[in-house]
């Protein structure tokens, strides 16, 4: 069977001169990967992220002994993690806000969403820096979807973005069509939903592709895409950013996230989410 894995690249040039292309593909396969999103765009927000982001590190050098970011996430992971912080739940530095809103991102995300009234989830913003330790894989996640975590909108998206400067493996494995299943979850030992064992089965019926994180690279996935961590096996970290849209004309009232908490249909009060 001829693979569907080209289908989904595209090239920066590809956002003026195919971007209805780029809306079918997303629309068929659940994801679409655009190289060099941010090139020529005329607003520098993905440069100057990228340079707020070392000038933190630069920060951490200067108050300890460690050299690298790789031997801050072998040695002082928590260390680590207060970077990861500033860039989570919400993205508290300020081009990373701009580069949320930049210009393409809307844009792309309103076109494939089908969408004026366009929406984010603020805690779900997430920074990563992931190294080949063991230490990582107690945040790995099994084969999921998005929607299972952020339950804002059925139609909804999460770019993830590539910002390492250095080479790097590790990625996501993503299973294409896979958007157009409905599989019911089960929460692990951890509180998080997992899909059972009966429904990993069908999806190896899937074509499953890999996508790594390069730099400048932008993949976008429908909330309902299954897909998986892949390890980085490699010295330097791999480094991402992850945004969330949705378009709030689908925005799901009766298991609406705001803030952490899951609202009841008909009290409206809050409830637990795990």
């Amino acid at each position: 069977m001829k693979s569907l894995k080209s289908n989904i690249f595209f090239k920066n040039t590809d956002l003026k001169k195919n971007i209805n292309k780029i809306s079918n593909v997303f629309n068929k396969y659940g994801v679409v990967v655009i190289d060099n999103f941010f090139k020529s765009s005329g607003n520098k927000s993905f440069e100057i992220y990228k340079k707020d982001l070392t000038q933190l590190f630069n920060i951490i050098k200067k108050k300890t002994k460690y050299k690298s970011l790789s031997e801050v996430r072998r040695k002082d992971p928590k260390l680590l993690g207060r970077i990861v912080d500033l860039g989570s739940k919400p993205n508290n530095i300020i081009s990373g806000i701009e580069l949320k809103v930049h210009p393409n991102m809307l844009k792309l995300s309103r076109k494939l969403l089908n969408t004026k009234l366009l929406g984010t989830m603020n805690t779900s913003d997430r920074l990563f820096y992931e190294s080949n330790s063991r230490y990582e894989k107690q945040y790995f996640q099994n084969i999921h979807n998005d929607y299972d975590y952020v339950f804002q909108s059925k139609n909804a998206l999460t770019a993830s973005i590539g910002l390492n400067s250095e080479k790097c493996s590790g990625g996501v494995d993503v299973y294409l069509k896979s958007h157009k299943l409905n599989f019911k979850v089960k929460k692990d030992k951890n509180g998080r939903p997992q899909i059972q064992n009966k429904d990993l089965k069908k999806l190896k019926k899937f074509e499953k592709v890999f996508i790594s994180h390069k730099c400048g690279r932008v993949a976008f996935f429908h909330t309902f895409t299954y897909h998986c961590t892949v390890q980085n096996k490699s010295n330097n970290l791999r480094v991402a950013q992850i945004f969330r849209y949705s378009d709030l004309n689908s925005i799901d009232l009766d298991k609406f996230s705001y803030k952490g908490k899951k609202y009841s249909k008909s009290t409206g009060r809050p409830i637990k989410l795990s």
